[in-house]
């Protein structure tokens, strides 16, 4: 009886130490994210000398990872052993100098099969990236990669992870319980909420040219938020909005599901382009409850219907931070350095703001800018440059022509530039829609110049300028009165 007794926790534990979870990186089809049984989170960084951050590649459903960046794996309880299944680029760019910070790695090709498993016990396991594919097809001159599909943990189920949300969801992946009330819908069309694999949950009543009044609510399952047992709750999510008015679109929420409020969004996009914007912290403390609901409200009219749409959506705990604005003035202008210092913290970006800088180059005018009327430019400071993408001219005028670009602005110029900014993958820039609100030229004007053509002149901080269309020179030379 004894040796049965013992021969069955042998084979309990045994049972017990093979469970494995197996992670599937098209699930999530990000680069940051937490496993929707919250035991693990996977966190993807670029190396700081490196302009190339991890990607999720949709051809191939696999995350990336980029010479010298690191991939932090974070479980719930200890793990014993992590597999990894690479992708055909993965094999190609595998490096033999991939290292962790605890444990042991295996990176290994013997016999043509890729094997490369990490084994230790550590509830978080830092792997870094080598440099060079010295294990890879593409052969040791190619710059390395770490790129996979998916993985298999043994262990770290016991637990969750620290800073699991209450709540998360990726419209371009599923949908998992949301719904759509139509409360008023013309026959002429047949949704306004539409689910895309790359924007999320869409909604517009712009039909073939036209216009549709219509109010349509995107509706969340009933969230549980009691069984967590938290004292305070906030919400995040991405949105991107262009055309109609802002009346038009609110967010509502529930505890009970008859009663529903509307609740103070932070930050909306300025509706000049089809950029992702954080919604700041909403808090939810006061709706917490075992049949919270959240809603996304569009209206319409016949004369304005605006695009909204809706990305990620998460709940954590904790208490609403303090909101950080960012917007100024032009004679408080932000240096180019000062503005890539704000994109970097990431407060605030869907406020409009203004940037001082010197133009480095201007892109040469093409078709698009015939069809687009705006023009792309680098400019700095005497640290830093960023780009300013599809930006109008002054008075946020159109730019019509090639002349008409070159007779704005030069390289050397000095410009103060109004618009909201972003990191567009590696690149800091003001994002499209902005426009120059002054231009500082590079060479100087003299006093027949000023006389003939009726200009404004002025002092400023001592050094003389003149106004003229709306532009300003510096008269090298001048000496202030």
């Amino acid at each position: 009886m004894k040796k049965f007794f013992f021969s069955a926790v042998a084979a309990l534990m045994a049972l017990t130490a093979s469970a494995a979870t197996t992670i599937t990186v098209a699930d999530y089809a990000a680069t940051n994210f937490i496993t929707t049984d919250n035991h693990f989170s996977i966190a993807a960084e670029k190396a700081a000398s490196s302009s190339n951050p991890p990607a999720y590649n949709e051809t191939s459903k696999d995350l990336r990872i980029y010479a010298g960046g690191t991939l932090t794996i974070t479980a719930g309880s200890p793990m014993q052993s992590i597999s990894f299944e690479l992708s055909a680029k993965g094999k190609a760019r595998l490096s033999a100098d991939n290292t962790v910070d605890c444990g042991t790695l295996v990176c290994d090709t013997t016999g043509g099969v890729v094997k490369v498993k990490w084994t230790g016990d550590s509830k978080k396991v830092v792997l870094t990236v080598g440099e060079k594919a010295t294990l890879g097809t593409d052969g040791a001159g190619a710059s390395a990669q770490f790129d996979f599909t998916a993985l298999t943990i043994e262990g770290g189920t016991e637990g969750t992870v620290e800073g699991a949300p209450l709540y998360t969801i990726n419209f371009t992946t599923d949908s998992l319980g949301w719904t759509i009330d139509n409360k008023v819908m013309p026959d002429s069309l047949t949704y306004v909420w539409i689910r895309d694999t790359k924007y999320g949950y869409k909604a517009s009543a712009f039909y073939n040219g036209a216009n549709y009044a219509t109010e349509s609510w995107l509706i969340s399952p009933v969230l549980n938020l009691s069984a967590a047992n938290v004292e305070h709750a906030k919400m995040q999510f991405t949105h991107a909005r262009k055309f109609g008015d802002l009346s038009q679109l609110s967010v509502q929420v529930t505890k009970d599901g008859t009663t529903w409020n509307t609740i103070t969004v932070p930050n909306w996009p300025d509706g000049s382009s089809w950029t992702f914007f954080e919604s700041g912290e909403i808090d939810l403390t006061d709706y917490i409850s075992d049949k919270t609901q959240i809603a996304f409200v569009y209206t319409s009219s016949n004369s304005a219907a605006p695009t909204w749409e809706i990305k990620t959506i998460e709940i954590t705990e904790g208490i609403v931070e303090e909101v950080v604005h960012i917007a100024n003035t032009p004679e408080t202008a932000y240096t180019v350095t000062e503005a890539i210092a704000l994109i970097d913290a990431g407060k605030s970006l869907h406020e409009t703001v203004y940037v001082v800088g010197k133009i480095d180059s201007i892109s040469a005018w093409t078709e698009k800018q015939d069809q687009y009327k705006n023009i792309n430019f680098y400019i700095s400071d005497d640290k830093n440059q960023m780009y300013v993408y599809g930006c109008f001219g002054l008075n946020k005028d159109s730019i019509r022509s090639e002349a008409e670009m070159n007779e704005l602005i030069k390289p050397g110029d000095v410009v103060i530039i109004c618009g909201t900014m972003s990191l567009f993958y590696s690149t800091y820039e003001m994002n499209q829609g902005s426009y120059i609100y002054s231009v500082t030229k590079a060479e100087g004007i003299d006093e027949a110049t000023i006389e003939s053509e009726k200009a404004e002149k002025f002092f400023r901080n001592g050094v003389l300028y003149i106004r003229r269309n709306g532009v300003e020179y510096t008269v090298m030379g001048a000496k202030a009165e």
